[in-house]
């Protein structure tokens, strides 16, 4: 019994040792032409000779993610400062229309002052706010 057990042991780790990887399958395309499948490493359908581009590299990571400082937009058009509030939904709309058509210095600048509007329209109307409670205290107070 304990050859057995030993033998199993040893078989075993043969075969956890034993590091064969199989190899890569390449995935296959489809002609558009005459819809024949082929390797992805060939360059003209082998069917009806019809020349393949490759498919666009995607795109980096870093390139999608730009802010568009919507939802912000939205909520200072809202609660603060409606004026300044839609100039900034607006530059956070290019962004995407930017992005949707590759120009990523675009899209960057749109974001910037999306950004910036948010800011501005934020404070204006933190001060517009913060002038009514005084002003609203003084006349309470005036009114005693």
């Amino acid at each position: 019994m304990g050859v057995i057990y030993l033998s199993y042991l040893q078989a075993s780790r043969k075969q956890s040792d034993n590091s064969y990887q199989q190899p890569k399958r390449m995935k296959n395309m489809i002609c558009p032409y005459c819809g024949a499948s082929f390797p992805q490493n060939f360059n003209i359908c082998p069917n009806c000779q019809a020349v393949q581009t490759p498919p666009p590299p995607p795109m980096s990571m870093g390139q999608n993610q730009v802010p568009n400082y919507l939802v912000q937009s939205i909520l200072v058009t809202l609660c603060c400062c409606m004026p300044l509030g839609i100039v900034a939904i607006i530059f956070s709309a290019q962004v995407n229309n930017a992005l949707a058509i590759g120009n990523f210095a675009g899209a960057q600048e749109a974001s910037r002052k999306a950004k910036m509007w948010c800011i501005i329209a934020l404070a204006c109307g933190l001060v517009s706010n913060a002038l009514g409670i005084i002003l609203q205290i003084f006349l309470t107070i005036a009114q005693m």
